[in-house]
């Protein structure tokens, strides 16, 4: 997700991302001075343990965008 996504400046709320184990370091530590970064999956998200997660911080509500390469 490019860091001038409009998700990180439009709107109010908690920004997380979910993201998998393959993100590269230097990406997850510039993603996460705009979000919280949730690493679900080894190569792709896990949807049911990101939902089952996000349900134990208390979330029930979410805006999602999906990025495709």
């Amino acid at each position: 997700m490019p860091i001038d996504s409009d998700i990180f400046v439009k709107g109010e709320g908690k920004r997380m991302i979910a993201v998998t184990e393959r993100i590269l370091p230097e990406k997850a530590i510039e993603l996460s001075k705009y979000a919280e970064i949730i690493v679900e999956g080894k190569n792709q998200v896990d949807l049911k343990a990101l939902l089952f997660d996000l349900k134990n911080k208390g979330i029930n509500r979410l805006m999602v965008k999906v990025e495709r390469p």
